[in-house]
């Protein structure tokens, strides 16, 4: 689930770039971490609300409260 690419972009980071609700919704209720930053230390909310993707944001948002842990760049 975890798993990253070369510039440390999850799944989840992927689907908020894009704006898929649906891939994006999967992936939290898998247990995704919401809170995984890229290479550049901003992680998938922000991509979401950089890009006015609100409904993606809201997502990432009730799953990040789930996981107070912050970000991660690991």
């Amino acid at each position: 689930m975890e798993a990253r690419d070369e510039e440390l972009r999850s799944p989840l980071l992927f689907a908020s770039l894009g704006n898929h609700v649906e891939a994006a919704r999967v992936l939290l209720a898998a247990g995704a971490a919401p809170n995984l930053a890229d290479v550049d230390g901003v992680t998938p909310l922000r991509h979401a609300e950089r890009r006015g993707f609100d409904r993606v944001a809201a997502l990432l948002k009730a799953g990040a409260e789930t996981h107070r842990e912050g970000v991660d760049r690991r």
